[in-house]
């Protein structure tokens, strides 16, 4: 009987903890905000790829009326010309 009370008062720990904080890393509702990211080159291509346009969306947004969109430019590949994603 012991045994089961004291299992039971661990569950009940583990179940009511405080939920977990956020933190707000970027929220995109500066003008200038999508102009602070910037496309990674990698090594392993081997011919240059078109950058990607970032820019503010109204769109999505979780906080506040901002998000970012981001869109990938038509690339040529193995598969021949690709449509923009």
């Amino acid at each position: 009987m012991m045994k089961a009370a004291a299992i039971l008062v661990l569950i009940g720990g583990f179940c009511s903890q405080a939920p977990r904080s956020e933190t707000m890393i970027f929220d995109f509702e500066e003008a200038d905000d999508a102009g602070r990211w910037s496309p990674m080159t990698l090594p392993e291509l081997k011919e240059v790829q078109p950058a990607p346009a970032a820019e503010l969306s109204s769109d999505h947004a979780t906080s506040g009326t901002h998000s970012l969109e981001i869109t990938f430019r038509a690339v040529s590949g193995p598969l021949g010309k690709q449509n923009p994603v």
